[in-house]
């Protein structure tokens, strides 16, 4: 997490910290605890999908064009019949195989890690927003006394830990 948000998020918690007094306070924690965690993972996945996934793709590439260059300098240049389809079937294999392995491997394993960010961020978005309305005591938290806005509160951050545990089912069954 970058500093500035870092500090963001610390001074947050602490607002919610403040209003949401002593009471249930191991079940907030829990919750600011967990959030981290996704936090972590979103930016774990986040890195591999932008980092990992293009450096695939480059590996690949170069891979083809230097297998390229590699078996289109085998044979000599005067070569005809058997030897040259030979040559251009060798020349078109060591191109398009690592290009074809490299794309379906990336299609694959970047789908699944761009979900599981897209996840992980969402449920985190979910929550600082949940926290940022609870310490504001606005809209839904608005005119509540303390007790009902606590306990609406947690409820609310359940509820997107649910949803963040069903859309991980609904991914795990793709």
């Amino acid at each position: 997490m970058k500093k500035e948000n870092q500090v963001e998020s610390s001074k947050l918690k602490e607002l919610v910290r403040q209003r949401f007094g002593e009471k249930d306070r191991d079940r907030l924690e829990e919750h600011f605890s967990y959030m981290e965690w996704e936090e972590k993972e979103s930016r774990r996945h986040k890195e591999y999908y932008f980092g990992r996934g293009k450096l695939m793709r480059w590996t690949g590439l170069g891979c083809g064009v230097a297998s390229g260059i590699l078996a289109f300098g085998i044979f000599g240049e005067d070569v005809g019949g058997l030897l040259l389809f030979l040559k251009i079937s060798l020349t078109m294999c060591s191109i398009l195989g690592p290009l074809l392995i490299a794309f379906l491997k990336d299609s694959q394993d970047l789908e699944k890690n761009r979900e599981t960010w897209i996840r992980h961020r969402t449920y985190v978005n979910n929550c600082i927003n949940e926290c940022l309305e609870y310490s504001n005591g606005v809209k839904q938290y608005d005119g509540m006394n303390e007790e009902e806005a606590r306990k609406l509160f947690l409820k609310n951050l359940v509820t997107h830990r649910e949803n963040n545990n069903q859309k991980f089912g609904e991914n795990m069954n793709q």
